[in-house]
């Protein structure tokens, strides 16, 4: 009989120890969930602060892009970071039909360095950031060289409206994206007389309501963005009566009359 109770003490104990364990490790693994949340927050926060040291980190460099391209194993070169050299550029005439899209976005492009660019005959996308390309310097761009031509996106050029005139020459260019305030009337007048000119990217120029006049003879406008530029409401409603259905954003925002105002960008 006593060992019957002994060992049903024994039971007892055991099972009241594996309770008491149970309820302990509940506890310690319940605990530390939301220091753990709090910690998940400064290193979600460190991961997007140093999102671009990685991204830079992890950018191919020039040579390895050109390898690609050189091999047939890619059509673009993309330095975000990386500044371009000279002697970098003149290499690109030994992929001139392979390049499709170039885009440089730390500089820096001239005029004179221009025409290694000018050579590429195959190029579709064409984006210079931090070059201060001018009239002259466009000028080397020969639409009979570049007739693939679609998309130039040159947001530190300080092209007037006669580079644009040379630009218009370019007969499938669908995309254009310029700043400065030498973007006058004028400039906007030849804008519009771009032939295939589908989307219109203009930052800070300086534009009279004329301007928007001109721009709604685009035959073929059906987006524009336009920054740091102040124009008087009954120019934009004389625009959208000629073109109702133009998407416009203005310093980033939809104009209260987009027909897309209601939707997300694409």
């Amino acid at each position: 009989m006593w060992r019957k109770s002994n060992a049903w003490l024994a039971a007892c104990l055991l099972a009241a120890c594996l309770f008491s364990c149970t309820l302990g490790c509940s506890s310690q693994s319940s605990a530390p969930v939301e220091e753990r949340t709090s910690a998940t927050d400064p290193a979600a926060t460190k991961s997007a602060a140093t999102q671009a040291t990685t991204t830079q980190a992890t950018e191919l460099t020039f040579e390895a892009q050109y390898e690609k391209v050189l091999a047939g194993e890619a059509i673009a070169i993309r330095l975000a970071h990386a500044k371009i050299s000279a002697e970098q550029l003149q290499k690109l005439g030994a992929v001139s039909s392979k390049l499709l899209e170039l885009q440089l976005d730390a500089g820096v492009v001239d005029d004179t360095s221009l025409e290694s660019i000018a050579a590429l005959t195959a190029l579709e996308h064409l984006r210079l950031r931090d070059s201060p390309i001018t009239d002259a310097g466009i000028a080397k761009l020969d639409p009979s060289q570049l007739p693939n031509l679609r998309i130039v996106n040159l947001p530190q050029a300080n092209l007037t409206a006669a580079g644009l005139e040379h630009l218009a020459t370019f007969p499938n260019l669908v995309q254009v994206r310029l700043s400065g305030a030498q973007l006058d009337d004028r400039a906007a007048e030849i804008l519009a007389r771009f032939p295939s000119l589908r989307s219109l990217h203009l930052i800070a120029p300086k534009f009279t309501d004329l301007a928007l006049d001109q721009l709604a003879k685009a035959p073929k406008l059906s987006s524009l963005y336009i920054d740091d530029c102040h124009l008087n409401d009954a120019a934009w409603e004389r625009l959208f009566a000629a073109k109702p259905s133009l998407h416009v954003h203005i310093d980033q925002h939809h104009h209260d009359r987009d027909p897309k105002a209601d939707h997300e960008e694409p």
